[in-house]
């Protein structure tokens, strides 16, 4: 019986270390999942508000394109002052103002404005592969899937306009945000 008694201790220190072991693999197990899962609880978060000038700024029919900068910040990281996108404004009617994405729905160069020469009607165009859209942003010509990104914009009563810029997947026919 003496030889009964080592056995239940190395036992009971078995179960010790293996139940102790686990709880603490538990306790950092749970923050390490959020801190891994944290990037993307984030998807369409909804865009971000930008200050892009005054109503009054604006020409009626003229596209006027604005450069956003402000922090980027991806999932663990912060950028201060950095070029997050360009955006085209056009004036529409008096208190009408229309925000069109500056990123092409096909591959995400950077859409630039085309004058109306030589017969064609004035809108923009995509240089990288010669993608064209309308003033008003709907798809003309070229490989892209979609017409150019809407983006949400805000008269102020004093006419300060706001932009909420958000991204949209490229190369998709439908348009899908990403944040």
């Amino acid at each position: 019986m003496a030889e009964d008694v080592p056995d239940k201790n190395r036992r009971l220190f078995v179960a010790v270390a293996v139940t102790g072991s686990c709880a603490i693999a538990a306790a950092v197990a749970g923050p390490g999942a959020v801190f891994v899962a944290a990037p993307l609880a984030d998807k369409g978060s909804g865009g971000r508000r930008f200050a892009v000038g005054k109503l009054d700024d604006l020409t009626q029919g003229v596209p006027t394109k604005v450069t956003l900068i402000g922090d980027e910040v991806d999932a663990f990281t912060r950028a201060e002052k950095r070029k997050l996108g360009a955006v085209w404004l056009l004036r529409t009617g008096p208190r009408e103002v229309q925000a069109l994405s500056a990123i092409c729905p096909h591959l995400g160069c950077s859409i630039d404005v085309q004058s109306g020469e030589a017969g064609k009607a004035p809108g923009f165009a995509c240089p990288c592969h010669e993608s064209g859209f309308a003033l008003a942003g709907a798809r003309l010509s070229g490989p892209s899937p979609r017409g150019m990104d809407a983006l949400p914009v805000e008269i102020a009563a004093d006419g300060a306009l706001t932009v909420t810029w958000k991204r949209y997947r490229i190369g998709v026919e439908k348009q899908e945000e990403i944040g």
